[in-house]
């Protein structure tokens, strides 16, 4: 069986879409009997970023790139193509766009006999309908958000040309998947509700981790003392900043807690060109600096300051988008024993079996000391952070991580290929 993995940005970044692809093509390939093939899709802002990132700035082109960092990941062939700017659909003849797209896919699935096409996300999972309707092809969806309503959230609540067309696109190929693979049950029920699909044809495969890292408090417990936070109760953010992220929330609720119990400390875990923002936020809000850190650290050292912490912190905007996500960092903050507070509308959080304090984004704006209220009583019930770590790191390696859907990708792939 031969599978063509289709995206349209090549996975070559330290993103959450370049590590959820890399990992699901990592199982496949492994796990299953099937020569693996890669298309993707890259825009100019795609180059500039290459041109940018120290470990691929030498690299000739963006194909030379994707061989380079998917070297080790088992691809038998791999395929790049420049893409313009989607708003040339604007000028361009109904469908002529996606179209030529489609048509250069096509090329490539006759030219290698592709049986399967698995779609990241939806353009590209809509491609893969348009290829259908020619051959005999599968193609299975594996749909990482909503992603009209991600366009409306980031452009406003006007109802553009693009998110029409983004609306009618989602119909089109969810009706018409194969197969659906999407990252929440919170996302399958919204599936099932808008388009009245059968639950056996979507599986739910959340954002997971490779594997589950050890934890040793005696280990972090040394951590905390170099970093001279012994007696603090630390909560800590690891991640990117962006819309969705809440920092000005994040800040705000911060400033508010230290007023009252000034044994907290937050420590921000993020890239170097964000730590700008985030300061300004925690002076405008009045938190002192000896209250706060903000540090960037090698993925791979993530795990220990995560370990070292006492809670972690993430909180969404109550929309649809945050409604059917599952955040990496969640399975991250369970794998490190983490007791979580949060907002109670991010995905499958509150059926997680760790503790947690939930409460609901519009309490921040409507009465955001009860909020506070609500932590310290949560502070002071009894966490056993040992037992705790026991459970979460447990619900991690069932649910969370890559090889606890080994089966699920070979059930999926065995009955596709028994229709070819």
């Amino acid at each position: 069986m031969r599978i063509c993995v289709l995206t349209d940005a090549p996975c070559i970044f330290n993103s959450g879409f370049s590590q959820r692809v890399l990992r699901e093509m990592d199982l496949i390939s492994s796990n299953y009997i099937c020569e693996l093939y890669y298309y993707t899709f890259f825009s100019l802002r795609k180059y500039k970023e290459l041109k940018k990132t120290p470990s691929l700035s030498n690299e000739r082109n963006i194909k030379s790139a994707v061989r380079k960092v998917m070297d080790s990941h088992n691809i038998k062939e791999i395929e790049t193509h420049f893409i313009i700017s989607s708003r040339l659909r604007r000028i361009l003849p109904d469908g002529l766009y996606d179209k030529f797209y489609a048509d250069k896919v096509l090329e490539y699935v006759k030219k290698n006999h592709i049986n399967i096409l698995l779609c990241e996300n939806l353009w590209c999972s809509y491609i893969g309908y348009l290829v259908s309707r020619k051959t005999s092809i599968k193609y299975i969806v594996d749909y990482h958000g909503v992603v009209p309503e991600e366009h409306k959230f980031f452009n406003g609540e006007k109802e553009d040309w693009q998110y029409v067309f983004l609306k009618q696109i989602e119909k089109d190929t969810m009706l018409s998947a194969n197969h659906i693979i999407c990252v929440s049950n919170k996302f399958k029920e919204y599936l099932i509700n808008n388009f009245g699909i059968q639950p056996c044809g979507i599986d739910v495969v959340p954002c997971c981790v490779s594997e589950v890292k050890s934890y040793s408090y005696e280990r972090n417990n040394k951590l905390k003392m170099q970093l001279g936070l012994c007696g603090r109760k630390v909560i800590i953010y690891a991640g990117s900043i962006t819309k969705y992220q809440c920092l000005q929330e994040m800040a705000l609720l911060f400033s508010k807690l230290i007023n009252k119990d000034s044994s907290f400390y937050f420590l921000f875990l993020s890239s170097y060109s964000d730590y700008n923002v985030f300061d300004k936020l925690m002076k405008d809000y009045n938190v002192p600096e000896n209250f706060y850190m903000l540090k960037s650290v090698p993925q791979e050292e993530v795990h220990n300051f995560l370990c070292m912490a006492d809670y972690a912190l993430i909180i969404r905007e109550d929309h649809l988008l945050n409604q059917v996500a599952s955040p990496t960092k969640i399975a991250e903050y369970l794998m490190a024993g983490l007791p979580i507070i949060g907002t109670n509308g991010i995905g499958d959080i509150a059926d997680i079996p760790s503790a947690k304090i939930l409460f609901d984004f519009r309490e921040l704006k409507r009465d955001i000391n009860n909020v506070v209220d609500e932590i310290l009583a949560f502070d002071k019930s009894s966490i056993d952070r040992e037992a705790n770590s026991q459970v979460a790191r447990a619900y991690v390696q069932n649910n969370l991580t890559w090889s606890a859907y080994k089966e699920l990708y070979a059930d999926v792939l065995s009955s596709l290929s028994n229709f070819l």
